[in-house]
């Protein structure tokens, strides 16, 4: 059997190792890089429902069944098409009242990690520091429909660890066990608007606000039933105080007495801002503590 020559060889493993190369390039980037986020905004004409002034707010109960039954719809849409596999959730943004027809926008977001990035510090522009995201963890059975809040939590991994200052502090997770009792002082902090339907802002506020049994807030007058067991509610059943429109996602801390900070909560939801008897509602972090330590190992 005749050898190949040297030079030939080194060619021939060369030209083998140089395929390899592209093979492991194009899987890394179509696995990592290729995860595009996709926006699709539609807006549909609605013949045959009577608009109602009530459809204008987000809180209202006709705002939340309509919104919850066009959801529905879109999603089996989406399942129904080429495009299921790629299909996470659809979302209405707002209904309008249109030269006599419905008009009714809506989103479907399809999230990508490498598309976000974290901002640390009291100030929103310029931020003291900031992190790409390197994986985004949301909770499996959260559905993002307005009639249902659970599961409303996602972990968040940075591509690099954070440096404590003055202004960006720690914040500790209670244990599944630990108990806030009622009325027990809170601090809600965010970017979130000052009023209402109002604008974000740029500086950093926090509130002090109240633990709210799970009782009274699901009291007739307040929430009616609607709080389970993974949420807390915090604020004062006469209003004016509370978090707002973006400052979802925010934390909910409380300082024990040896001034350690705790996590009670992450901003979810409520009925508009500081409405009498309608307290803000929170994710209760301990009823996740054990998904957060599945996740994260923490």
């Amino acid at each position: 059997m005749k050898l190949l020559e040297p030079w030939k060889l080194a060619l021939i493993i060369l030209a083998v190792v140089l395929f390899m190369a592209l093979v492991i390039g194009l899987l890394v980037y179509f696995l990592l890089f290729d995860q595009e986020m996709y926006f699709y905004n539609a807006t549909f004409k609605i013949t045959n429902v009577q608009y109602s002034h009530e459809f204008d707010k987000h809180t209202s109960k006709e705002f939340r069944d309509l919104s919850t039954s066009i959801e529905m719809l879109v999603t089996n849409t989406f399942r129904a098409s080429i495009l299921n596999k790629k299909y996470i959730r659809s979302h209405v943004v707002n209904l309008r009242d249109e030269e006599g027809k419905w008009r009714t926008p809506f989103q479907q977001l399809q999230p990508s990690p490498l598309r976000w990035t974290a901002s640390f510090g009291t100030v929103i522009r310029p931020p003291k520091s900031r992190r790409s995201v390197r994986n985004i963890i949301i909770h499996e059975k959260y559905t993002n429909t307005i009639l249902n809040h659970d599961y409303d939590i996602a972990v968040v991994q940075l591509s690099s660890p954070v440096e404590f200052t003055n202004d960006i502090r720690m914040v500790c997770l209670p244990e599944e066990f630990y108990v806030f009792p009622h009325n027990t002082t809170c601090f809600v902090t965010g970017w979130g608007a000052l009023q209402n339907e109002g604008p974000s802002i740029n500086n950093l506020r926090r509130a002090e606000v109240k633990i709210i049994g799970t009782n009274i807030c699901n009291r007739a007058e307040v929430y009616n039933g609607a709080i389970t067991p993974g949420m807390v509610c915090a604020g004062y059943l006469e209003g004016k105080i509370d978090a707002c429109q973006g400052d979802s996602g925010g934390p909910l801390v409380t300082e024990d007495r040896r001034g350690i900070w705790y996590l009670v909560g992450i901003v979810s939801w409520g009925d508009e801002c500081a409405k009498k008897n309608k307290p803000g509602v929170y994710t209760r972090v301990t009823y996740y503590r054990d998904w957060i330590t599945t996740k994260t190992g923490i």
